[in-house]
């Protein structure tokens, strides 16, 4: 009888194929310096990656997910290791800032396995999003429509696009035309809602920055601040998605 043996691959893959990002949107670690920040930011290895291809193409993996504190669609890990996830994995997600979209990530998302892609926007409004993100919103609302459009060419696609607001007190008003805008006019096929996260009042402090002759203020920005008036915007977005069918996920606790 042999001394070991090989386990099977896991059933749930978290592959953080990039903490390096673009953006520095101002209630995220990308946008602090020193010892706040993000720590020792770079792309996944392509030797790692590599080593993961024959366990996540190995048809015994239930979920897979390409993403952490970076831009995945960065990464050449990332492209390297969708193409070859086993079609049976039944969740494949990532969440993207859709700044980079180019025709060969198009055609490889839109032909891949993946089912979730989840667009990070924060704001429908071009002003308020370049004070959040510091980029041009038409870019990411160009890229969502071309995504939707080569998803729709494809006849058998798993993949749903989503879009997700951190909401703020600077952006709480917004989340009925955020709907409007990503689901009713672009069509992507839902979005999700959930509050700024409390850190505690000294690590929210830390991301206290003026960008732009505007200040941001993280724990004033903070929905604890104002709960009864964030219940009720959520309510309000609750029923304007009911009414409409549309697929909203609202996570509540704050």
């Amino acid at each position: 009888m042999d001394r070991y043996t090989i386990s099977k691959p896991p059933k749930v893959f978290e592959i953080e194929t990039s903490s390096l990002c673009n953006l520095r949107c101002v209630m995220c670690p990308q946008s602090l310096m020193g010892e706040h920040g993000v720590q020792r930011p770079n792309h996944l290895d392509h030797d790692v990656a590599r080593k993961l291809i024959p366990l996540v193409s190995s048809g015994e993996t239930h979920c897979v997910s390409l993403h952490g504190i970076g831009e995945p669609f960065l990464s050449k890990s990332f492209w390297d290791i969708l193409p070859n996830i086993h079609e049976s994995c039944m969740n494949i997600q990532a969440n993207t800032n859709l700044t980079v979209l180019t025709d060969k990530m198009l055609n490889i998302l839109s032909e891949s396995n993946m089912t979730l892609l989840n667009v990070s926007m924060d704001s429908p409004y071009p002003e308020m999003y370049k004070k959040i993100r510091g980029f041009e919103l038409e870019v990411v609302l160009d890229n969502m429509r071309k995504l939707v459009e080569a998803r729709d060419s494809q006849k058998d696609s798993r993949l749903k696009i989503f879009s997700n607001m951190t909401l703020m007190k600077c952006n709480i008003d917004s989340v009925i035309d955020f709907l409007d805008l990503v689901i009713g006019d672009i069509g992507l096929d839902g979005a999700e809602l959930w509050p700024l996260n409390n850190w505690g009042t000294t690590a929210n402090a830390r991301y206290h920055q003026t960008k732009n002759d505007w200040t941001f203020d993280y724990n004033e920005q903070g929905p604890w601040n104002f709960e009864d008036e964030y219940f009720e915007k959520l309510e309000d977005a609750k029923q304007y998605a009911k009414s409409k069918q549309w697929n909203l996920r609202i996570y509540e606790k704050l």
